[in-house]
């Protein structure tokens, strides 16, 4: 192992933050009609893919060339899933057509709309900093250091891979190798080339051994390497050591001011629509039955368009755009449970969709809805929902409904997820320590042992007692593997009935009376057929999404 002392003037920090801001992007052609990427027939050029990658979380200088990739693979899946739904009419089915109105045109427009009323006032920089320094728990970073990298790997250059790794050895050994700017006469590729200008922090806890080991004995500036990795080999240039502590404001500004901006937002949109709400009052219609309707089934009335439960101004909400929501509610995996809780759950629900039609149809009125940015954000939204409305058709086609023999096999290769836990029903009775505690508890004993009376009776009337020593009384079942070892040992050989002597445990004793006891044992097929048959078919759904989406990823071109 070679160690080489290096240390970097200002000039060289500058232009490493230069190409730091940059370095990730400036691979992308400039010119708008050249293209980046394309997947059948489907393209992205320059200037939609740099404002892809300005989109996604954290900036172009923080994607690695992978993550651009994967963004942009995302981008056109989408499209081309869609070109292909759209060329399939399915954006004519009632219930994808539904989907595209509520989840597409309503909800885009209604998040743009109130936007557009609520405007929020950006954070200064003294709020900043005071919610910084009130929130310096969540911004503690653990001890860390430093670096810049430069990882070759056998993979990636192959027969040459020695011969690289030689080349990079000899320049650190003459001081040659710069990080941020890895001379092309060295055989790096343009992307590794990249990397290694990116000044990385990274936790010392998540270092690979190997790197951990020999970074310990580097200092401020020294080139360690080559380091020997699986994949091959690494040149690790160590800039600073990070203490553990609170990251510096400069490091988390922009997490502070997006986070407190995206709070500050929702409870001013809901102040302002709870004014609206004031302004123009809610009124539920008295009938309930459309309750019924939703949730047992029941026979729908005739023409439910016309049957209103819920009043916004000059808005009506109708019985059958509520049926209609919980249609696209159910097509995205929304708890249909929540809609069987309590009356003012459910008028919670529809106070939510008659706000929101009722802000629509104001958007509507004033042709807000024809501005170009809402017709992108209706128009992106839209393709999301085709895609994988398309996805999931592809994926309904080419799965069949399984024979009986590869449920059982499945049941029988997964029979360990299928099993009744070993559980014992207890009656306990908690006595806190305490200066009478002990003879509280040779009293129970002695009338447990006299009376005929049952241990929750007796217990009861323990608890009845006013005294200085806490007790407390539980029933109920628990998994054997959930009661601690100490407490196990003292009652395993009880049987149904059985009580337990005294059971020291912190902070107090403990009896124990064994209500029932439940074996663990393996759950019958015929019990649980229908259940092992639903998940046997998500997870060849699954393995059949993923089979489609790896396969056009491998048809991705750049």
């Amino acid at each position: 192992m070679t160690r080489v002392k290096k240390s970097r003037g200002y000039a060289q920090r500058f232009v490493l933050q230069v190409v730091l801001i940059f370095g990730m992007s400036v691979s992308l052609p400039i010119a708008n009609s050249e293209v980046v990427a394309s997947l059948g027939d489907v393209a992205l050029d320059a200037d939609a893919a740099m404002r892809l990658i300005e989109q996604s979380e954290g900036s172009a200088s923080m994607l690695t060339n992978q993550q651009q990739r994967d963004v942009i693979f995302q981008n056109l899946l989408r499209k081309y899933l869609a070109k292909q739904a759209e060329a399939a009419g399915l954006p004519d089915q009632p219930e994808v057509s539904e989907r595209i109105r509520v989840l597409a045109e309503e909800a885009q427009l209604y998040s743009a709309y109130l936007r557009s009323l609520v405007p929020v006032t950006n954070l200064t920089t003294v709020q900043a900093i005071g919610l910084y320094r009130e929130n310096l728990e969540q911004f503690q970073r653990p001890q860390s250091v430093s670096v810049n990298q430069i990882l070759l790997t056998r993979a990636g250059y192959d027969q040459d891979y020695e011969d690289v790794v030689a080349r990079f050895g000899e320049a650190m050994r003459t001081g040659r190798l710069n990080f941020s700017d890895v001379s092309s006469d060295f055989g790096l590729d343009p992307e590794d080339q990249r990397n290694a200008a990116l000044e990385r922090i990274i936790a010392v806890e998540d270092l690979l051994p190997s790197v951990r080991e020999v970074l310990a004995d580097a200092e401020i500036g020294d080139v360690v390497g080559p380091i020997a990795l699986d994949q091959g080999a690494a040149f690790i240039q160590l800039n600073q050591r990070l203490p553990a502590g609170p990251r510096a404001f400069d490091e988390v500004e922009q997490f502070v001011r997006e986070r407190a901006s995206t709070s500050l937002r929702d409870s001013v949109e809901t102040a302002f629509v709870n004014k609206v709400i004031e302004a123009n009052p809610i009124t539920f219609k008295s009938e309930r039955s459309w309750a019924g309707w939703l949730l047992e089934g029941k026979r729908l009335p005739r023409n439910p368009e016309k049957r209103v439960i819920a009043e916004m101004g000059d808005v009506q909400y109708t019985l059958a755009e509520m049926l209609g929501f919980i249609d696209v509610l159910k097509t995205t995996g929304f708890d249909e449970g929540q809609l069987s809780e309590p009356d003012y759950l459910q008028e919670q629900l529809v106070k939510t969709r008659v706000v929101r039609k009722f802000f629509v149809e104001q958007a509507r009125s004033n042709k807000f809805d024809d501005q170009p940015r809402v017709k992108a954000m209706v128009a992106t939204a839209r393709r999301v929902i085709l895609s994988d409305a398309w996805l999931e058709r592809l994926v309904d086609e080419a799965i069949t409904e399984p024979e009986q023999a590869v449920i059982d096999g499945y049941y029988q290769e997964n029979i360990a997820d299928y099993q009744t836990p070993a559980a014992v029903n207890m009656s306990q009775l908690f006595i806190e320590s305490g200066d009478a505690a002990e003879a509280l508890v040779s009293g129970f004993l002695r009338s447990m042992q006299d009376s005929g009376t049952s241990f929750k009776a007796q217990a009861q009337e323990l608890l009845d007692k006013e005294g200085a020593v806490t007790s407390t009384f539980t029933e109920g079942w628990t998994e054997i593997s959930d009661i601690p070892t100490e407490v196990f040992e003292q009652i395993k050989g009880l049987t149904s009935g059985g009580l337990s002597a005294p059971i020291n445990v912190a902070s107090g004793v403990i009896f124990i009376q064994v209500n029932q006891i439940q074996r663990g044992g393996v759950i019958p097929l015929e019990q649980i057929r229908e259940k092992v048959e639903a998940e046997y078919v998500a997870q060849q759904r699954l393995a059949e999404r993923n089979r489609r989406v790896s396969a056009l990823q491998e048809e991705l071109i750049f």
